[in-house]
């Protein structure tokens, strides 16, 4: 059998990413283990899935195969969905408390990048910055921008829990009546939005949903993709402001790496 040959390179980040000849879009084995492991991205490939296995059951992930770059080297790739499958178990073992204290670190930052390279996001991010069909990237990004909000609001329900609310409510030091959501909590809601998805998006959810239910707490308008994976987000900023005590600014910066200002998002919004 053939070594599959790319045609295109381009780097996200520290991580080299590849178009094959067959269109297929990869990421280096090395460099993307090494981005979220912190090591040597040359071993422990498998040891970290197995690991990892142990805490969250099975990962779809497809062999590590070889391929050819552009400039003739061999080198190992992983494709982009086994990739984003790998982050997604780290983010669910985080969020579901199944991870070991020193696995924490890798899903924190996996977090960062699912965020910031979500699936659609990263084909069309590679293809991108590898030069690849300028003109299709445009029209699948046009395509999935139609998706990302609703035409009309789904019917409110509460997303951001209660611990959620009480965490941001113990950073700020501000009092809350029960279970009721403060007013105050509508500039944190306004600037989560405005780093998930751009000043861009921000815009256009505003346009879409000009008066929302609970101030400025605007998910009932997110597509279902999106809204689904709110959950999982307010469990990791939850974390984050419980650890930081009163430490506004470090709290936002923490945030800000999680959340990697999801370029991708900006521009299909």
């Amino acid at each position: 059998m053939s070594i599959p040959k790319a045609t295109h390179h381009g780097k996200i980040g520290a991580i080299d990413c590849y178009v094959l000849e067959d269109a297929r879009c990869v990421l280096s084995k090395n460099t993307a283990f090494q981005h979220i492991s912190s090591t040597s991205g040359s071993g422990n490939f498998d040891q970290y899935l197995v690991n990892l296995s142990k805490k969250v059951g099975e990962i779809a992930v497809r062999e590590v195969f070889e391929f050819i770059t552009p400039d003739g080297k061999r080198a190992h790739a992983i494709d982009d969905e086994s990739f984003a499958n790998i982050i997604a178990a780290y983010v669910d073992g985080l969020v579901h408390g199944k991870l070991h204290p020193q696995q924490i670190p890798v899903a924190l930052r996996a977090y960062d990048l699912q965020k910031t390279y979500a699936k659609i996001g990263l084909r069309a991010h590679i293809l991108t910055i590898a030069g690849v069909e300028p003109r299709t990237v445009v029209r699948k990004v046009q395509f999935f921008a139609e998706r990302l909000l609703r035409r009309e609001p789904r019917e409110w329900t509460r997303v951001y829990s209660r611990a959620f609310v009480r965490s941001i409510c113990e950073l700020y030091g501000w009092k809350q009546a029960g279970d009721r959501v403060p007013p105050q909590m509508a500039t944190i809601f306004t600037k989560l939005y405005r780093m998930m998805l751009g000043r861009d998006g921000q815009v256009a959810l505003k346009k879409r949903c000009p008066d929302p239910v609970h101030g400025n707490n605007q998910h009932q308008i997110l597509c279902d993709e999106l809204a689904a994976e709110l959950p999982s987000l307010t469990s990791a900023i939850t974390y984050i402001a419980r650890k930081n005590g009163r430490n506004k600014d470090r709290f936002w910066r923490e945030v800000e790496e999680l959340l990697g200002l999801a370029p991708m998002q900006t521009e299909l919004l």
